[in-house]
């Protein structure tokens, strides 16, 4: 059935030009393969504007774009690639109607795509348009309706090769990071290739390059000794004591003893009740050193019969090193031994050296195939994905060391001294606990959407998705000599069908009154071997009263099964893991557990939303928001948010401590609770606007939207007049070089931002100057070129140098955030007291801020983040009391020059023609949080350097466009 529906039907209605048009002959001065190129048929460059023609390259549905950026808008982020930009904008794509974690829905020309690999490496300056939409836009698409939808629109002709070369460190150093890429594109019509290749590599920061504090350990270990009493807490010796004039429980060794000098008493008396505490810093890292290396092809190309088809391969390797401190060894001396002068048995506790700190080593590599067939048919838009993917891990993890045969030395009085250094060949290393991991994946996907029938307001638009996928999962773990093993396989079944009938209309005139009305009803259902039928029902209202008003309500319920690795992860242990333990209000070192659990059950959630979307200015770039989402799972799962009373006695068996009630094991592999409750309101605005004196447009009649909805070729463009000449449409939208327009000035204007040889072939390097191809003097998408046309039209020319403002804000109410452990059991209240993990509590407001400024190619951007404050409650035998975790506020610092921009440097320098240099400052002002318990102090585990390492990070990047 999908390769009838493929291969079947008339002729896309979005295709760039019948094919019965004839082609327009080159205009002159144009490359021969331009000529040929059938994109470029004189049917394209006729004119029909229309308001509700859908923008070229535009998601299908009835569902509005929140926000829409033009390329001036895009390139004052001042950002290389597609990932690149959705990180910054990551205040407007945020959505809190999933499960937590979820990427966005990312859409190309208004299709899908086969895995964020196909797009994520794609230059900024091949983008014409980015449409935000709100989550419900997903369901035309095939997804569920619980993460935005954030599409991409290319333009039709780009082709640049960029190198960028990035550094950057820590103020408080300790830390260098450097970062290497290579990106090739060539970008013609629907063709298209891109070569990626990228190299990280970061060093390590270790403890002793911070200010941090010493956990709390079983035992007091120290490079040259401590001794203690044969039990724990017991006094090492009344004479000692005697001595000391008090009882001594721990005395740390003298430095001449360790190497090699006699024992006595009266030598221990300086550091009786002292415990020798030397740096050991430099064995434990905060932050592991990491390399990284990824390689990307992408390869899209047009087919017979007005498919559309992609091809990607990806591949990516990476190696982490951590350090978790020295092994400590305890050694019980006997009082008989001929080198003790203690009259009964004592312990010595030593770092040993000897094999240098306990590691642990993790290397992964994945790779991915994946490919996308697209056609449309009439007015159906039909897509058919399909990916493979690998992936492999491996972590070892160093465990400690063995002193048997030392003990056994020390028994049998054959030490010559065992307070002076251990022989290394007296000590062996144990061996280290493994844990490697392989997953497969296949999955094929099928999605058709389109106009059904027509009602009096309008086309009843449907989607129906059909899809297969099939994981694999093995996993093996070797601890303390013990092997486990794991394989686990799903198959899964998917449909999916969403239907959005139009009530009122008032282009059709039906039931004007109201606006635009429509209502929407999804269903699906997963079929998974493992778990069985998952459903999910959901319908929705989205309602347009006014022009610029948008108000969408929506419920949905669907059910979810834990993930393989969740399930069937392999076991991983580190050893010294530093966590903060509520009960004894102490930072210790203990033994985590990770992994998998194979008894996690299934959730089911329910979310409702009501999300109003004004644009109250007409003709003005600003968006207000507002979306209230109340969510309620069962059975979710997650991992325990942090070492509090509470959670220790709501899951005792996930903590284990010894005898004197120190904590030494936390097993933190994921649990199903009862169930979860958030509600949450959030609200913000977005504006944009030019700045500065702006370009005068080349061409009489392009509107105030001129080359920012185009790019698709074919077609009016949104600021293109409705009385357009076609001969005009053929004289400027083909791109011929200045010196053929009268109207843009002389050729030397122009020329400054045309690469050399690039005669009749477009380039990326006047996309650098802002507003070059946005706002400034380009004739909307125009003819077959887009913007600018396939000449010299991405070069800066007169006046391309316009500036632009833009300023974001958003604010986050938690007015809901609560975890039901058990049925009738306890609540934890995240707002009130409970833990969310072990930076406090959940904040109730939170606020995201941006705002940008570019002008001649320079620009500058500020993001800041702010928190609330929150408090953890204490039992009341805390010796701390309630730790209050304070407010924070971080903000960041961009600064840009498009040196290509500035026509007198490049004149001198051409080597900087399409060249960007950029600094950054993260954490500008290098700001912490500020944890107090209730008498004020800091508790270790909470200071500053140990929550934020890095601190103040500093990166400064060149990158450079080849023509």
């Amino acid at each position: 059935m999908v390769a009838l529906l493929l291969a079947g039907g008339a002729t896309s209605a979005y295709a760039q030009a019948p094919e019965s048009g004839q082609s327009a002959p080159a205009p002159q001065g144009a490359s021969a393969d331009f000529a040929e190129d059938d994109e470029y048929a004189v049917s394209e460059l006729v004119v029909v504007a229309s308001r509700n023609t859908p923008q070229p390259g535009a998601v299908v549905g009835d569902i509005q774009p929140e926000i829409q950026l033009s390329p001036a808008q895009i390139q004052s982020y001042g950002v290389s690639s597609i990932a690149d930009l959705l990180s910054e904008l990551s205040p407007q794509i945020s959505s809190s109607r999933g499960r937590g974690g979820e990427a966005p829905v990312v859409l190309l020309n208004g299709r899908r795509i086969s895995g964020m690999g196909e797009i994520r490496d794609i230059p900024t300056e091949a983008i014409m348009r980015v449409d935000i939409l709100p989550e419900e836009a997903a369901l035309a698409y095939g997804f569920r309706a619980d993460q935005r939808v954030v599409n991409f629109v290319l333009r039709r002709r780009f082709q640049a090769t960029a190198a960028e070369v990035v550094g950057a460190g820590p103020t408080a150093g300790g830390q260098a990071t450097g970062r290497v890429e290579l990106n090739r594109i060539e970008i013609r019509g629907d063709n298209r290739v891109n070569m990626v290749l990228k190299v990280q590599s970061s060093s390590a920061i270790t403890a002793d390059e911070r200010d941090v504090g010493d956990a709390v350990s079983a035992q007091p270990f120290d490079l040259l000794g401590n001794i203690t009493g044969a039990t724990r807490g017991g006094e090492i010796d009344p004479a000692l004591s005697a001595l000391a004039g008090g009882p001594v429980t721990v005395a740390g060794l003298p430095a001449a003893v360790a190497q090699g000098q006699p024992l006595t008493l009266e030598a221990l008396t300086t550091t009786a009740g002292v415990a020798n505490a030397g740096d050991v810093g430099r064995y434990r890292t905060l932050v592991p050193e990491t390399q990284t290396v990824t390689g990307n092809v992408v390869v899209a190309r047009t087919l017979p019969n007005d498919f559309r088809g992609t091809l990607t391969a990806n591949f990516s390797a990476s190696r982490s090193d951590s350090m978790r401190g020295l092994p400590g060894a305890s050694l019980a001396i006997p009082g008989t031994d001929p080198a003790s002068p203690f009259a009964g048995d004592v312990t010595l506790n030593r770092y040993v050296e000897a094999f240098g700190p306990l590691r642990q080593t993790n290397e992964s590599w994945s790779g991915q195939i994946g490919g996308s067939l697209n056609r449309d048919i009439d007015q159906w838009r039909l897509s058919l994905t399909g990916a493979y993917d690998h992936s492999d891990s491996f972590t070892r993890s160093d465990v400690g060391v063995d002193v048997g045969a030392l003990q056994a030395a020390v028994d049998t009085a054959t030490l010559a001294s065992p307070f002076a250094a251990w022989p290394s060949a007296l000590i062996a290393e144990r061996g280290g606990n493994k844990a490697r991991s392989v997953s497969d994946g296949v999955n094929l996907q099928f999605v058709a959407s389109g106009p059904a029938f027509e009602v009096p307001a309008g086309p009843v638009r449907t989607s129906i998705k059909l899809g297969e996928a099939a994981s694999w999962l093995s996993s093996d773990t070797l601890r303390l000599g013990v092997e486990r093993s794991v394989d686990l396989s799903r198959n899964t079944l998917s449909a999916q069908g969403s239907v959005d009938i139009p009530l009122a209309s008032r282009k059709n005139d039906v039931l004007p009154f109201l606006g635009d009305l429509s209502v929407n009803a999804n269903a699906a259902v997963d079929e998974l071997s493992d778990f069985g039928a998952l459903t999910t029902v959901g319908f929705g209202v989205n309602w347009r009263p006014v022009t610029g008003v948008s108000l969408i309500v929506s419920h949905t319920r669907d059910e979810g099964a834990p993930s393989m690795s969740q399930l069937g992860g392999p076991q991983v242990v580190t050893e010294a893991s530093r966590v903060f333990d509520y009960v004894t209000g102490r930072t210790v070192e203990v033994r985590r557990l990770d992994g998998g659990n194979a008894a996690l059950v299934g959730d089911e959630r329910n979310v409702t939303k009501v999300g109003l979307t004004w644009k109250p200015i007409t003709g003005q770039d600003l968006t207000l928001s507002a979306s209230y989402v109340r969510s309620r799972i069962d059975n979710p799962t997650a991992s325990l948010p942090a070492v509090t009373a509470e959670i220790e006695a709501a899951f005792p068996d996930r903590f284990t401590r010894d005898a004197d009630g120190d904590l030494v094991q936390i097993d933190y592999r994921p649990l199903n609770f009862a169930q979860t409750r958030t509600e949450t309101l959030r609200w913000g605005f977005n504006y944009s606007r030019p700045w500065g004196p702006q370009p005068q447009r080349r061409f009489p009649g392009a509107g105030p939207g001129a080359g920012q909805a185009g790019g698709q070729g074919g077609g009016a463009g949104a600021g293109q007049s409705v009385g357009q000449s076609v001969d005009q449409s053929a004289g400027t939208g083909r791109g011929e070089s200045s010196a053929e327009r009268p109207d843009v000035g002389p050729p030397e204007a122009a020329s400054a931002g045309a690469s050399p040889g690039a005669e009749g072939r477009p380039s990326a390097e006047g996309a650098q100057a802002q507003g070059g191809f946005g706002d400034g003097p380009r004739f909307g998408p125009g003819g077959p070129g887009g913007p600018g046309g396939p000449g010299r039209g991405f070069g800066p020319g007169p006046g391309g140098m316009g500036g632009r403002i833009q300023f974001a804000v958003y604010h986050t109410v938690n007015l809901e955030n609560e975890i039901l452990v058990r049925e009738g059991g306890p609540v934890f209240d995240l707002l009130r007291g409970s833990a969310a993990g072990n930076g406090g509590g959940q904040p109730r407001h939170q606020v995201q801020a941006q705002a940008g400024i570019s002008r001649n190619g320079m620009g500058a951007r500020l993001s800041a983040n702010w928190q609330s404050a929150t408090t953890v409650d204490a039992p009341p035998a805390s010796p701390t009391g309630d730790l209050r975790f304070g407010s924070l506020a971080t903000v960041d610092l961009r600064l840009f020059a498009n040196l290509g921009a500035n026509r007198d440097l490049v004149t001198k320098h051409p080597f900087l023609r399409g060249s960007r240099v950029s600094l950054s400052v993260t954490n500008l002002f290098d700001a912490d949080q500020r944890v107090r318990d209730a008498a004020g102090r800091t508790p270790t585990g909470y200071l500053a350097d140990e929550l934020n390492p890095t601190g103040r990070v500093v990166s400064l990047s060149f990158r450079k466009l080849f023509f």
